[in-house]
Formats: structure tokens, sequence, C-alpha cells
């Protein structure tokens, strides 16, 4: 049985199926209790043991619990220098097998998984069923505190931070914490006067695209915030909330 896009060849047809879903990115094995879903009923059932109770297996390190000794194994290579997998190309060493799998695609450009309603391709399944997303509207990942929904499990990450306060990024000049890694990026242009973003009309430079954005907005003389009263148009919100006070 031959897979008709990459060639390769399995001795079973139930085989050769589980395979077209790398290609195609269906995950039809959905987890009930997250809504995740997965290629296999094996990664399927593996998934499960994330969601039980019981995790005898300790991590000798670190302390974090484990469901199965396999999973513990597959963990405590984080702790060590064990490295085994190595690209052929660059010589980057990775954990896991799949990791150097997936690396070696930025070497040859290798997209496999493939949207079938717009045809582009992505590196890792993942990738595909967060963009397939875009399609079907689909939230699948909803706050247990206020309900809002997401597309991708890590927006709601940081989404949980607001009702958490958790500030897990923190600026090693002055201790300052942010609940996302790009506002520590942004910040860190404070202290190194950074400005990479270079307005297209001009030779001004900025330390943020958002206020690139809005500075462009004088040149193309762009006004998109409305007042509802007299609408008068800005260039900015804030210039707009500063003119309704007229009103």
């Amino acid at each position: 049985f031959r897979c008709e896009l990459c060639g390769k060849r399995f001795k079973r047809s139930s085989n050769l199926q589980e395979h077209r879903r790398i290609h195609s990115g269906e995950r039809p094995f959905r987890c009930p209790r997250c809504a995740k879903s997965f290629k296999t009923p094996y990664e399927l059932q593996r998934h499960a043991l994330t969601h039980c109770a019981e995790k005898p297996f300790k991590c000798a390190d670190c302390g974090k619990d484990f469901p199965t000794s396999n999973a513990l194994l597959l963990h405590q290579r984080q702790h060590c220098d064990d490295k085994p997998h190595v690209c052929g190309v660059c010589g980057k060493k990775f954990t896991y097998g799949h990791s150097l799998k997936v690396h070696e695609r930025v070497h040859t450009g290798d997209r496999p998984f493939v949207c079938p309603l717009c045809g582009k391709g992505f590196k890792q399944s993942n990738a595909l069923s967060s963009h397939e997303r875009v399609h079907t509207g689909e939230r699948p990942f909803a706050c247990k505190t206020c309900g809002k929904a997401f597309k991708q499990s890590s927006y709601l990450v940081i989404h949980e931070r607001a009702h958490t306060g958790e500030r897990p990024y923190k600026c090693e000049a002055c201790g300052k914490a942010f609940a996302r890694p790009s506002l520590l990026l942004q910040h860190h242009r404070v202290h190194s006067q950074e400005r990479p973003y270079k307005c297209s009309f001009c030779h001004k430079f900025f330390k943020d695209v958002a206020y690139l954005a809005v500075h462009e907005k004088v040149h193309t003389g762009e006004t998109p915030y409305k007042c509802s009263v007299c609408d008068k148009g800005f260039a900015h919100p804030s210039n707009l909330l500063q003119h309704q006070r007229v009103h």
C-alpha cells in the first residue's frame, strides 16, 4: 500500500490510512475532557493519562509527577545533557527524535501538512490544526473563570494570567515583570534604546510596531477613528477620546 503523496509504502491499508493524516492534518480522535484532537487512538489514549488524578512516578530532580514510567523517562532527559538526536546539516542536538524530524524541515523546506481549504502548508500538524480554526471559527479552549474562548491553548494560557496576576517574564535590568514574552521584549528597548521599526515615508524609527503604524498615518492622512456625533476622523484613538469630550 503506497501513499500517493509522498511514495511511502505500508504493509497494511490501515497503516496507510493512518499515515495519510500526516498530510491532511485530520485528527478524528477527540478527547472528551479538553476537546484536544489526535491522529490515532494510541495518541488519544496516551493523552488521556494527563487527566488522570493518579501520577505515581515522580521526577527526582524537579518533583513533577507523571502517570507512566515512560512519560517520566522522557521528561528526565530535560534535566541532563542527553541529546542523542543530531541534525546532519547543522549539528544541532535534540532530546527527542520527533523534535529532530521537525527541525530538519527548516533545512528541507518540507511542509507536509496542507490545509484542504486554502492549500497553505505547515511543518507541524498542530500548526495546521491551529490554522484550520481560521476557516472554521472554532474556539475550543475556554477560560474557566470568565468563559472567553480561544483558538489556541497558548492564547488561553496568556489570557488566564489576567485573572491570576501571574507575570513570569522578568526584566533582568529593572525587575519589572510581564505576562507575555513579547511585552518583555518590547520593554527591553527602554533600556537598550533600540528602535528597530523604521517609517517607510521618513527616517524616523520606533520601538514598537504599533507606534510606527500610528505615525505612518500622519503621512497617509488615514483617520480610521471616527466621532459618532460629528463624523470627524482621527489617526489615533486617544485623539478621538479627547475630541469626544467637546460633545
